[in-house]
């Protein structure tokens, strides 16, 4: 069971909300927990799915916040009682695909709040709060070693006399106290300035500390809601067929090693935007991200009770102002750590379970010095990964953004010398050269402009348009630059939901950026998961090529293809050249 619960965690999860559901499945204490733990790994994919779902599907972010000294302001409690509720009917039902999901929802729920910075909002904290999350993901798997191997000894396991969706309540309530008490100490430990290119250095031994035990009283918490759970659907668990080969087949590591590289690049590119914004006006208000800047304009309305024009004039405090100061430096040093062991650690937490107490305070003495044991270091040895081109990480240089001149080659500039030519498969070599067909009086056209009307977007055909135009959106600018949640409310389309505005909105901002490419280009382009003209750096065309196969040969992508040619070589080539002359969207 190890051994396959080690392999789901190692090729499925992805960040933080995926690895905390997973990890607290490890301290499940329950006398049916081993049948029930290989449940949850029949469907991991659905739990691991449903992890996420807050953020990627239903993005209601007033939900994932709980303000401690503002009355409980947030739906945090409401939301993760609704999905235990939902969660038991399934499981009752024995619907259990759709019970395992419907817990991973619950885990987010739950789990948010016990993270500071969703129990309080201020603008210091606005500023940090993408970049503190980036560097708590990057650094997971350091910082819950930390907690297995140094402070487990002092995470006491939450404990409430209330029942059923009750004990939810009082959980969540109890976690989002506890980690209010590290808000201010966030803020003023975290370095942006560091953690903005090494995200594990921007955390401090205080702050590694702190969110270690904080993890691990994340885990233990919402092991407890999965034990209670459990006991209110008064079942056994099914048997079920889990087999390493029935695993196996569920994973595709070279993909995954391409997804994950997307989303960290992603990432990357959106703390980096916000850090520039910072250091060139003094606040982000601009690029803050989409869960910050909604939950900032809430708060200021309805908590505050003023705009966000009178938001916008607040004086900032210091930030990182007591950045190296405190904690214990050798203790959680990443450094010389050893990686962490989920088979070792999977045993260990199946015989040395947290005792139950009255308090839930994190930060106290020990009972008694761990032992110092040295986990063996087992290597996962997944399937070679396509070739990607490794990049070296960017280092943050503040400029004047300068508008870029009309992108014309010139007759009387030279030849376009030969690109490096790429070997995908020894048994068809394409020369780049003649497959481009590049002469010097090639002139590059931008196929979409902002002042275009909305009908010449990708994907918008003239009944969508129309849609559009009767709410007041009439062009590509309008289209580009409105909410897709208000947008989807107030078309009332059941297909046009927000998540499919959006992949609307990044095909034309792809055509508008990039000059040559055409519509059915950036469709194909987004629905592969390249999202950002940004998203195309660093690539070798085959890699690209091999990453757009699944969309282009799914059923979804014949019916957009309508009978014409899959992208070659040749063409995937020219994408990423032509992504190379890309104008700002300022200045399409």
């Amino acid at each position: 069971m190890s051994v396959l619960f080690r392999l789901v965690y190692a090729s499925k999860c992805n960040g933080t909300h995926h690895k905390l559901a997973m990890d607290a499945l490890r301290y499940l204490n329950h006398p049916e927990s081993e049948g029930w733990i290989r449940l949850f790994l029949k469907h991991a994919d659905s739990y691991i799915e449903g992890s996420k779902a807050p953020d990627k599907r239903f993005r209601d972010f007033r939900n994932h916040v709980l303000h401690v000294e503002e009355n409980y302001w947030g739906g945090a409690v409401k939301t993760a009682q609704r999905w235990y509720e939902q969660a038991l009917t399934a499981f009752q039902q024995q619907n259990w695909k759709e019970a395992i999901y419907s817990a991973g929802v619950l885990s987010h729920y739950y789990t948010d709040p016990v993270m500071p910075f969703h129990t309080g909002q201020s603008e210091e904290e606005t500023q940090i709060h993408r970049a503190v999350e980036w560097s708590i993901s990057k650094s997971y798997d350091h910082l819950f070693a930390l907690f297995e191997s140094e402070y487990q000894s002092e995470i006491l396991r939450p404990k409430t006399d209330a029942r059923h969706a009750e004990l939810v309540q009082a959980l969540v309530l109890q976690g989002a106290s506890l980690s209010h008490r590290h808000y201010v100490r966030t803020i003023e430990h975290y370095n942006l300035d560091v953690g903005v290119q090494d995200p594990p250095a921007g955390l401090d031994a205080l702050l590694r500390e702190t969110y270690a035990k904080l993890l691990g009283y994340a885990a233990l918490g919402f092991a407890r809601i999965l034990e209670e759970l459990i006991r209110d659907t008064a079942l056994h668990p099914p048997e079920v067929s889990l087999t390493l080969e029935s695993i196996l087949t569920g994973i595709e590591i070279p993909i995954r090693w391409v997804t994950r590289k997307i989303a960290d690049r992603e990432e990357r590119l959106q703390i980096e935007a916000i850090y520039q914004e910072f250091v060139q006006t003094g606040r982000v208000v601009a690029n803050l991200p989409e869960d910050d800047r909604l939950v900032r304009q809430w708060h200021a309305e309805e908590v505050q009770g003023i705009t966000l024009n009178q938001l916008n004039q607040q004086t900032l405090k210091p930030l990182g102002t007591e950045f190296g100061r405190g904690g214990d430096v050798e203790k959680t040093s990443f450094l010389e750590r050893p990686r962490r062991d989920l088979l070792a650690n999977y045993e260990q937490s199946r015989n040395n379970k947290p005792g139950v107490v009255t308090t839930i305070e994190v930060i106290g003495p020990k009972q008694s010095p761990p032992t110092e044991t040295r986990r063996p270091t087992i290597e996962p040895t997944p399937s070679m990964p396509p070739k990607i081109v490794a990049e070296t990480k960017p280092k943050i240089r503040v400029k004047q953004i300068i508008e870029p001149k009309p992108i014309v080659v010139e007759e009387s500039r030279p030849v376009i010398k030969e690109p490096v030519r790429y070997e995908p498969r020894p048994e068809k070599i394409i020369p780049v050269q003649e497959e481009i067909k590049s002469t010097a009086t090639e002139r590059l056209k931008y196929y979409l402009h902002r002042s275009d009307p909305l009908v010449d977007a990708p994907s918008i055909g003239p009944k969508t348009a129309k849609r559009f135009r009767k709410i007041g959106i009439q062009t590509v600018d309008d289209f580009l630059n409105c909410d897709p949640e208000a947008t989807a409310d107030k078309l009332q389309v059941r297909y046009i939901t927000p998540e499919e505005i959006r992949n609307w909105q990044d095909q034309a901002e792809l055509v508008c950026r990039i000059p040559n490419l055409r519509g059915h280009d950036a469709q194909i382009l987004v629905y592969s998961g390249i999202r950002k003209v940004e998203h195309l750096d660093g690539w070798e065309p085959q890699s690209l090529l091999d990453m757009v196969q699944p969309f282009v040969e799914s059923a979804e992508g014949v019916r957009l293809l309508r009978g014409s040619g899959q992208p070659d070589l040749a063409e995937v080539t020219n994408w990423l050249r032509w992504s190379g002359s890309a104008r700002s969207l300022r200045a399409a």
